[in-house]
C-alpha cells in the first residue's frame, strides 16, 4: 500500500496492514473482507537543485518572442526615427523540465532557475524581421509604453500593487529611471514633445494623474481623475494634453501648472501675475495669502518645493456628453491646433483651440476602439477588422485599409476567396510610422499587420505575425531525422492553445528553404483547429 511520506512524496510500507474500509464504513468482523486494492504507484519528482539565475542567463539568451499581449493602442508604440514597432509581450512562465530531457538541452538549462514571469517589451525592425528585447526586472506585468521622440528612450508603465513607471534606454536597454506614483496600476503613459516631461495616468481606483520631471526623478504637477481614462495625447508644442475616457475628454495645460510654483521667499511667481504687494497670515493654519494687483493668491508653505495642483479643463461636449472616449490624438502639422476623439460608439470627433466640438462623423460601425493621425490623415480603427481613413482638415472620407485574415482560416491554404460569412477580428490598436509612411495594427486574435499607406489606393502589407490569441499549454519539440521521413524542416516545434489550434513552427527565414512558407506570417507556421473557430478571444 503506498503512503505519503514527508515533502509530498510516495513511500511503500511492504508490512504496513491497514484495515479494510468500504464506502467510508469500517470493516466488520466475521465478514470476508474485499479483494486488495492494486499497489498505488507515484512517481517520484526529480528536485533539481537551484542554480543561480545569471548562470542559466548567460547560457540561454531570448530570440523571438511570438505573442503580443497588446490590448489597446497604449501597449503599441513607434519610433518617429527609424520605425521600429515597440509593444508588449506580457509575461512568460519559466517551469521544471521533463525528465526525459538530456542535461545538455535548453529546457533542461530553464529548468534550473526558479519559476516566475518575465515581461518583456519586444522592439521589432519590420524591415529585417528582427527583435530586441527589454526585460523588467521587477518582474511585474507591463500595461503601456511610449517611445520618446528622439527614440532613445521608452517610458512603461505596470500593473499591480505600487507600480512603477521606468525609462529604458533603447540601446543599452538597461533601466535608467524608476519613479513610484502610483497604487494600483498603470494606464497609459506619454513622453512630451520637448521630452522635458513624462505623464502617466493611473488606472480607475488609482485615479492619480501625475506629471513628472523624469531626468530630476521627481512629479511636478498632479490631480486627481475620478473617472475611467483609457487614452492620452501631447500637443505637438508639449503646452498641453488631452485624456480621454468614460463620459471625459479633458485638457491639462502643462505651461500654467509648472509656472505657477511658489518661489524660495514663498511668493507665488507666475507669468502674468506681477509683484507681490503685501503678504499675511491667514488662520486655522493655512499658508500666507499674497496679494498680487487684483488677485488674491494662496501659498501652502508646505509645498514650496512640492508639487502643484494641475489645471484642467473639460471638453465642451455638447449632446455627446453620454459617450466614452477609447481614443485620442492632437494634430499635427498644419492641424497642430485640433484634437481628434474616437468613441466607443464609433464617433470620430474634432476639437478646436478653445475646447469646443467643432465637428463630428459617423463612422458607421457597431464598435469602434482607437485612433492615430499624421499630418493629413486619420485612422480610426473598427470592429470586424475595419481601419476607416479620413482626411485631417476636413474629416473627409477617404478608404478602408485592407482586412485581415478572417477568423478560423486555414493558413496552410494560402489566400482563399473571401466569404460573405466570414468574421473579422477586431482592431484594437494603432500606431503610425512617419518615415516610411507604414501603419501597425494590432488585432484582437493577438496577430499584427504593417500596411504601407504611402498610397491609399494602393495599400500592401509590409509585415504580418498570427499568434495564438489565447493560453499556450505545452510545447514540443518536432524530432530530428536522419533519413526522409520528416515532415516537417529541422528545428520545427509544435504549440497547443486553448484557442483550440495546435500550431507548427519554424523559425529559419532563409529565402532558398525548400518548405513552403505560411503567406500570413512572417515567420513559417501553419495550425489546425481541433474544431471550426468563428469567434476571437475576449
Amino acid at each position: 500500500m503506498a503512503a505519503v511520506g514527508s515533502g509530498g512524496y510516495a513511500r511503500n510500507d511492504a508490512g504496513e496492514k491497514l484495515p479494510s474500509v468500504m464506502a467510508g464504513v469500517s470493516a466488520r468482523r466475521g465478514q470476508s473482507s474485499p479483494p486488495p486494492a492494486p499497489p498505488l504507484c507515484l512517481r517520484r519528482r526529480t528536485r533539481f537543485s537551484t542554480a543561480p539565475e545569471e548562470t542559466v542567463q548567460n547560457r540561454v539568451s531570448l530570440e523571438k518572442v511570438l505573442g503580443i499581449t497588446a490590448q489597446n493602442s497604449s501597449g503599441l508604440t513607434c519610433d518617429p526615427g527609424t520605425g521600429h514597432v515597440a509593444y508588449l509581450a506580457g509575461m512568460w512562465i519559466m517551469g521544471p523540465a521533463s525528465e526525459d530531457c538530456g542535461e545538455d538541452s535548453i529546457a533542461h538549462s530553464l529548468s534550473r532557475t526558479v519559476s516566475g514571469m518575465y515581461c518583456v517589451v519586444v522592439i521589432l525592425d519590420p524591415k529585417e524581421n528582427k527583435q530586441q528585447h527589454i526585460f523588467n526586472t521587477a518582474r511585474k506585468s507591463l500595461s503601456a509604453l511610449a517611445f520618446s521622440p528622439d527614440g532613445k528612450y521608452i517610458v512603461t508603465g505596470e500593473n499591480g500593487h505600487r507600480p512603477a513607471v521606468r525609462i529604458w534606454d533603447v540601446e543599452e536597454k538597461n533601466q535608467v529611471a524608476e519613479m513610484l506614483g502610483h497604487k494600483y496600476g498603470v494606464a497609459c503613459v506619454a513622453f512630451s514633445p520637448n521630452m522635458k516631461h513624462i505623464v502617466s495616468m493611473g488606472y480607475q481606483h488609482d485615479m492619480v494623474l501625475n506629471v513628472w520631471d523624469w531626468k530630476k526623478d521627481i512629479v511636478v504637477a498632479s490631480n486627481k481623475v475620478s473617472c475611467r481614462v483609457i487614452a492620452l495625447s501631447f500637443s505637438e508644442d508639449s503646452s498641453y494634453f488631452v485624456t480621454v475616457g468614460n463620459r471625459h475628454v479633458r485638457f491639462w495645460f502643462l505651461e500654467v501648472s509648472t509656472e505657477t510654483k511658489p518661489g524660495p521667499e514663498g511668493v507665488t511667481i507666475g507669468g502674468s501675475m506681477g509683484s507681490c504687494f503685501s503678504l499675511r497670515f491667514g488662520g486655522s493654519g493655512l499658508g500666507p495669502f499674497g496679494v498680487s494687483g487684483a488677485q488674491l493668491l494662496l501659498l501652502d508653505l508646505l509645498s514650496v518645493t512640492g508639487t502643484v495642483p494641475l489645471v484642467g479643463r473639460s471638453g465642451i461636449l455638447s449632446e455627446l456628453h453620454n459617450n466614452i472616449f477609447c481614443g485620442v490624438a492632437c494634430g499635427r502639422g498644419r492641424m497642430a491646433g485640433s484634437t481628434f476623439c474616437v468613441s466607443y460608439s464609433g464617433l470620430l470627433c474634432q476639437f478646436n483651440e478653445k475646447r469646443v466640438l467643432e465637428k463630428w462623423i459617423n463612422l458607421k460601425v457597431s464598435l469602434s476602439s482607437c485612433l492615430c493621425v499624421s499630418q493629413e490623415l486619420i485612422f480610426c480603427g473598427c470592429t470586424d477588422g475595419i481601419v476607416r481613413i479620413f482626411q485631417a482638415h476636413s474629416l473627409h472620407y477617404l478608404a478602408n485599409l485592407p482586412k485581415p485574415h478572417y477568423l478560423g482560416v486555414d493558413v496552410a491554404q494560402g489566400l482563399e476567396p473571401r466569404k460573405a460569412e466570414a468574421v473579422y477580428p477586431d482592431t484594437v490598436a494603432l500606431t503610425f510610422d512617419p518615415i516610411n509612411q507604414w501603419l501597425s495594427c494590432v488585432y484582437k486574435d493577438h496577430s499584427i499587420y504593417i500596411w504601407d499607406i504611402k498610397d491609399i489606393n494602393r495599400v500592401g502589407k509590409v509585415w504580418s505575425e498570427l499568434f495564438h490569441s489565447s493560453y499556450i499549454w505545452n510545447v514540443e519539440v518536432y524530432p530530428e531525422f536522419e533519413d526522409q521521413r520528416a515532415c516537417l524542416p529541422s528545428g520545427s516545434f509544435l504549440t497547443c492553445s486553448s484557442d483550440n489550434t495546435i500550431r507548427f513552427w519554424n523559425l529559419d527565414s532563409s529565402p532558398d528553404s525548400r518548405w513552403q512558407k505560411n503567406i500570413f506570417s512572417n515567420i513559417c507556421g501553419h495550425s489546425h483547429s481541433r474544431q471550426p473557430q468563428h469567434t476571437q478571444q475576449r
